[in-house]
């Protein structure tokens, strides 16, 4: 039975399969993102409330972070994936102004400098 084209490796591919190499996987030397420290952190959970959830003027963002001097990045992303409004603050309790948006659901998307990060879905009346 022929197989098809698709599905057929070329000569390199079988050589580092057989070889049991995955050339994709290792860089130079063979050095691996995981060795050499840049590995994807673990994810951290940023634990946040969102009120009230249906609004009308504004988003109460409350962040239970312990961490003093944090900056936080507070996004209003809407479904196309257009940043609808970006902050950056300091402040655990922050209020933002919503009356502009168009009715509809939006996610919120806080993030830390260090990697932590929470996004929710709220709607806009």
């Amino acid at each position: 039975a022929a197989v098809p084209e698709i599905l057929r490796f070329s000569r390199s591919q079988q050589s580092d399969n057989e070889r049991g190499r995955d050339s994709r996987r290792q860089l130079r030397g063979g050095a691996t993102p995981a060795n050499l420290g840049i590995a994807a952190p673990e994810y951290q959970p940023l634990g946040v409330t969102l009120t009230p959830n249906p609004a009308q003027d504004f988003v109460n963002v409350d962040i239970a972070d312990n961490a003093e001097g944090t900056w936080y990045t507070i996004s209003i992303v809407a479904p196309n994936g257009r940043v609808m409004r970006c902050v950056n603050t300091q402040e655990r309790r922050y209020s933002i102004p919503v009356a502009i948006l168009h009715k509809g659901t939006y996610v919120m998307v806080i993030a830390t400098g260090d990697g932590r990060y929470h996004s929710q879905v709220f709607v806009k009346r």
